[in-house]
């Protein structure tokens, strides 16, 4: 059929701001997606770490969790 370029009104709708600013855009872009990916990374490593499928560590865990809920929302902690 017709190609997206004949079809779509919003094919290529910032592509004059690409070639008058893409030069300063572009790099700040890139760095905000690779650091974006890059702490995407650690917190699912850091996660990664933390599941380790034994039910007794999960049991843990939700025991920790509630008694620190218990002294935040009594101001002990």
């Amino acid at each position: 059929p017709y190609k997206p370029e004949t079809t779509h009104y919003a094919y290529n709708f910032f592509g004059h701001y690409q070639k008058a600013l893409g030069f300063l855009v572009d790099p700040l872009v890139r760095r905000f997606w690779q650091g974006t990916a890059e702490a995407a990374g650690q917190i699912s490593g850091a996660l990664r770490r933390i599941n380790t499928g034994n039910t007794q560590t999960y049991s843990l865990q939700i025991l920790v969790y509630f008694l620190l809920a218990y002294l935040i929302t009594r101001g002990g902690f």
